[in-house]
């Protein structure tokens, strides 16, 4: 039986440490479990690099964070992903910004032609998404409220697959080709096509039936849900960014003990920033040589089209930072800071 002197002797050692800085004698035991939701399949670049970073965790913790993975929508649709972290029915998600039309218009704008870099290559959405991190209590504390933002992570410059071949910008007017988000939408309906919204899930039904005609999307979104069983013509084109947020519920990081905490906090916010810049472009590397050895055709912009292109992005650019600034967001200031901080990491 503990005597009281015994319990006072454990107080004062905890007290002593507490003091001292040091962890308590307890802390090693304690362990956390992290509901993690995702709208994407177990094959996504997502999906997997929460199931590295759990490795890595393991190893580094003994076990003592673990993450319940709910995957392809398991706990809800994708536009409801955000929401679920923010009322706690989950603690982590990764949500697309673009399924929910007008809530995060500053975010919003990361998806627009010319704000990522144009060319090829693992680092492409690195700069810009680490600076949208840098400049998210400037400005995107308010459209961002009620969750901790881990987390951004791009996927650039999505493509348009369709049935049939198409080589240049015109062949695009009055073609039904499915979005991603407003951004996107605004962008096809300068080009004259009609934006169609279609769930990713039916993605594939809906071209093989004919009720669209084709769909912008990414390499990795292709293999994801298998499009390549209903369409192989590719038109690449320097289309923006599909902009992920990798969120997390507050309470549920703030209860987490600071040992852990310091541990999690390699793989995300500042520290992990770096990772998660590079693991959609990484992946849609790998997918684009996959798919073309499997019978896909790509094709690319002339160079006509391609400066045709970047004067209808540069305009569109203008004028939503133009809208927004006129609702008092401060879009324009976002924009050239945007640009500036991306630099600094190129």
């Amino acid at each position: 039986m503990m005597t009281s002197y015994m319990k006072g002797a454990i107080s004062a050692a905890l007290l002593t440490a507490a003091m001292l800085g040091a962890e308590p004698v307890w802390a090693a035991d304690e362990e956390v479990t992290l509901s993690v939701s995702l709208f994407t399949p177990p094959s996504s670049d997502l999906n997997k690099s929460f199931r590295s970073i759990q490795e890595a965790l393991n190893e580094e913790t003994g076990g003592r964070i673990t993450f319940e993975m709910y995957e392809a929508s398991q706990m809800g649709p994708a536009p409801r992903q955000y929401d679920m972290v923010r009322k706690g029915v989950a603690d982590i998600t990764v949500a697309l910004l673009g399924l929910t039309p007008g809530r995060f218009p500053m975010m919003e704008m990361l998806d627009m032609a010319g704000v990522v870099d144009t060319e090829l290559g693992e680092n492409v959405a690195g700069p810009a998404s680490a600076a949208v991190l840098d400049l998210s209590e400037t400005y995107l504390s308010k459209e961002l409220a009620g969750v901790k933002l881990l987390n951004i992570t791009v996927l650039p410059n999505p493509i348009i697959i369709t049935k049939e071949e198409y080589t240049d910008l015109d062949d695009l007017k009055n073609l039904r080709i499915r979005h991603p988000g407003p951004t996107h939408a605004k962008t096809l309906e300068a080009l004259g096509a009609v934006p169609t919204f279609v769930p990713s899930t039916e993605m594939s039904e809906a071209i093989a039936r004919g009720n669209i005609d084709g769909i912008l999307t990414g390499y990795t979104g292709i293999r994801s849900f298998k499009l390549l069983d209903s369409a192989k013509y590719v038109l690449e084109l320097a289309s923006g960014g599909m902009t992920f947020a990798v969120v997390m519920n507050q309470d549920a990081y703030d209860k987490m003990p600071d040992d852990l905490k310091a541990a999690f906090d390699k793989h995300f916010g500042p520290e992990g920033q770096q990772f998660w810049g590079r693991v959609l472009a990484r992946g849609e590397i790998e997918a684009r040589e996959e798919l073309v050895e499997q019978g896909l055709v790509i094709r690319g912009l002339s160079a006509e089209d391609s400066e045709k292109f970047s004067e209808i992005s540069q305009h569109l650019r203008e004028e939503t930072a133009a809208e927004l600034d006129a609702k008092g967001l401060n879009a324009s200031k976002f924009l050239t800071d945007l640009e500036a901080t991306a630099a600094t990491y190129r």
